[in-house]
């Protein structure tokens, strides 16, 4: 189905209305359960309950993971329940680190009496800590920028990047030139060795980092002058080198990009960096089936992309 909106054509498959379907549902099913944390801790009623079962297992949804399980006991109005949610949400929290998921864990030990609490509308759900969780959060961001990507690649043209009228290269100027005073060549260079050289780093300073904390004879706590406290600073140096690096490759691409585009011959389509649509169509599009210029636009849009993946993951490590 293809209609338009605004001028700009929409092409809706059932796929894409399945995903966006999907995607509504999961935003929506996160918001009521966020707002219901609220009301279940404001309603509830304290009660004792046993610790019948305790688990840490660690589960694959972004990356390793580790979940907290604590099965208890309780008694409401003279009827027994069991109940294993640690938290007043149907979705379960994961956290980064055993260690984390062990300390949250702590207080609680099998066949010891703990304060359950109870919401007197739903008394078989029971729950320990009468403190919200970010879990529905998660799931709406995650359901939004699924849906957002979605009508992105759903809107405007389904072809940028292909068939694009570039001037010959040799009517171009030609590809010499500086970038921030140095020569454009020398800085694409730099650009690629500084990500390859921090992506080896990292890794062999992860691989030694777990070296050392297998061999170590005790519980190892690094600080920044051990061993291990060298090696987990060096593989944080060297992913921030890789987010430089691509940081700067992007520049230099989006620099070629704009030479590129110089050389269409007017009307020119829209730029993709203005028009999220073709840009996302773009990214996902086949290499083999770009012309020069939408390969320029992959390249470059890529590398931004993931330099912000990057810093968003530095930025969770750190905050």
């Amino acid at each position: 189905m293809e209609l338009s909106v605004g001028g700009v054509p929409v092409r809706l498959t059932g796929a894409t209305l399945l995903v966006m379907l999907l995607c509504v549902g999961a935003i929506g099913y996160a918001g009521y359960d966020y707002t219901q944390q609220s009301a279940a801790i404001e309603e509830a009623v304290a009660v004792n309950g046993t610790v019948t079962e305790t688990d840490i297992e660690e589960t694959g949804t972004r990356g390793v993971q580790y979940e907290v399980t604590v099965v208890f006991t309780y008694e409401y109005e003279g009827t027994k329940y069991e109940s294993n949610r640690l938290y007043p949400t149907t979705l379960s929290p994961t956290f980064e680190t055993e260690s984390k998921a062990q300390s949250v864990l702590a207080p609680y030990q099998q066949n010891e009496t703990t304060t359950a609490y109870v919401e007197p509308s739903d008394p078989d759900s029971a729950f320990l800590e009468p403190r919200r969780t970010n879990g529905p959060l998660w799931l709406a961001g995650g359901g939004g920028l699924v849906l957002l990507l979605t009508l992105l690649d759903a809107a405007g043209a389904q072809t940028p990047g292909q068939g694009t009228r570039v001037a010959p290269v040799s009517d171009r100027e030609s590809a010499g030139g500086t970038l921030f005073g140095a020569d454009r060549d020398h800085i694409n260079w730099l650009s690629k060795r500084v990500v390859l050289g921090g992506a080896v780093t990292f890794v062999l300073a992860l691989v030694a980092t777990v070296g050392l904390v297998a061999t170590a004879e005790a519980d190892l706590e690094a600080t920044v002058t051990d061993p291990a406290g060298v090696t987990l600073v060096t593989a944080f140096v060297a992913f921030l080198a890789v987010i430089g690096g691509l940081v700067l490759y992007g520049v230099w691409s989006f620099t070629e990009y704009r030479r590129l585009r110089e050389s269409i011959p007017e009307p020119r389509p829209p730029s993709p960096f203005t028009r999220p649509t073709r840009l996302v169509t773009i990214l996902r599009t086949d290499d083999d089936e770009l012309d020069d210029y939408g390969w320029r636009v992959k390249r470059t849009g890529f590398a931004f992309v993931v330099a912000l993946f990057c810093l968003a993951v530095v930025l969770r490590v750190v905050l």
